[in-house]
């Protein structure tokens, strides 16, 4: 389902437990906290999109306010995400790097990308990724798995 020009119907309460599809097609269990890089095994997860600018083309750039089991003095802000033809992106929520004197360098990244089902539930579509090169052999991968997690209520 389209979550709106500024991503808000993606506003609700999930259960942080969902599920993610692996590389042979099978599920596994996931938790949203996990997802969104907060260490947390809270029951439920509160999503609330805040618009901070819109752009001429429609797009625009958002935060997302995220609560933990309804506790709201504790709530924490992703501001680096934004609604693009009605798709909330979240980049780089979770990212690191490094490198060796004379062996290598390498980065990595993982974006998440949101959306609804028909039954509320919240899908989100992981995007992981890394380059570097070690020892003049250069590498590179990309996984993105799906997930679903369902609606609290």
């Amino acid at each position: 389902m389209a979550l709106g020009p500024e991503c808000k119907n993606v506003n609700g309460t999930y259960l942080n437990d969902g599920d993610i599809t692996t590389e042979n097609g099978r599920f596994a269990p996931v938790l949203l906290t996990s997802v969104l890089n907060i260490p947390s095994d809270a029951r439920t997860v509160s999503l609330r999109v805040h618009t901070r600018k819109r752009d001429r083309d429609g797009d625009t750039f958002v935060s997302l306010r995220v609560t933990l089991d309804g506790h709201t003095d504790v709530a924490r802000e992703i501001e680096s995400c934004f609604c693009i033809k009605e798709t909330l992106t979240c980049p780089a929520v979770r990212h690191s790097g490094g490198g060796a004197a004379y062996v290598g360098a390498w980065k990595s990244q993982s974006n998440v990308y949101f959306a609804r089902a028909s039954d509320r539930s919240l899908i989100a579509k992981g995007q992981n990724y890394g380059a570097g090169i070690i020892v003049v052999v250069p590498y590179n991968y990309m996984q993105e798995p799906w997930v679903r997690f369902r609606n609290a209520n």
